[in-house]
């Protein structure tokens, strides 16, 4: 699903020049039910959660959509959380789908910008007794903000293999952080 995405956005946002976040995810909502034939086959139910975001340097601001998944945002000591629309990109509701909202925010020369695939919220800790969360996500970034990049990367692997411990991973983990 990752690699039919990964081409379908360079497709909207290179060949056909979609700017806007939630257009771009309409757009590759669209192109996923027909790649997967979803309108007509009821058997194929695969679907993605995404965040995207676009930085203008010029005006010192953020749009950004989601399709499940949420985008943070520090400035300061202060972590804002951008929730994205509730339903995935694809997937078997396909026929109830509203327009995926955008949203725009400013930011601040250090200022960061978060995202993460739901492989890193969904990760069972080593006893398997719970899942990794949104808040051990939000609570990592703002006590490691202020630490130079590399740094903060490597806190977070280790607070991962810690917390999985010998559990298998369930998913795809990515984390994302930009400095602005």
């Amino acid at each position: 699903m990752s690699l039919i995405g990964y081409f379908l956005l360079n497709k909207i946002v290179k060949e056909n020049h979609v700017s806007d976040t939630g257009e771009i995810l309409c757009e590759l909502h669209k192109e996923i039910v027909n790649v997967l034939n979803q309108e007509s086959d009821l058997e194929v139910h695969d679907g993605m959660d995404m965040a995207i975001c676009r930085v203008d340097e010029k005006t010192n601001e953020v749009m950004y959509s989601g399709a499940g998944n949420p985008v943070y945002h520090l400035t300061g000591d202060q972590l804002i959380e951008y929730k994205g629309d509730f339903w995935s990109i694809g997937g078997t509701q396909y026929k109830k789908r509203c327009p995926y909202k955008s949203h725009t925010f400013s930011y601040k020369k250090g200022d960061l910008v978060s995202m993460f695939s739901d492989g890193i919220t969904d990760q069972f800790s080593s006893d398997g007794s719970s899942k990794f969360g949104y808040k051990r996500i939000q609570k990592h970034l703002v006590e490691n903000h202020g630490q130079p990049m590399n740094q903060m990367a490597s806190a977070f692997e280790k607070e991962m293999d810690d917390w999985m411990g010998t559990h298998r991973q369930m998913d795809d983990m990515l984390f994302m952080t930009v400095r602005l």
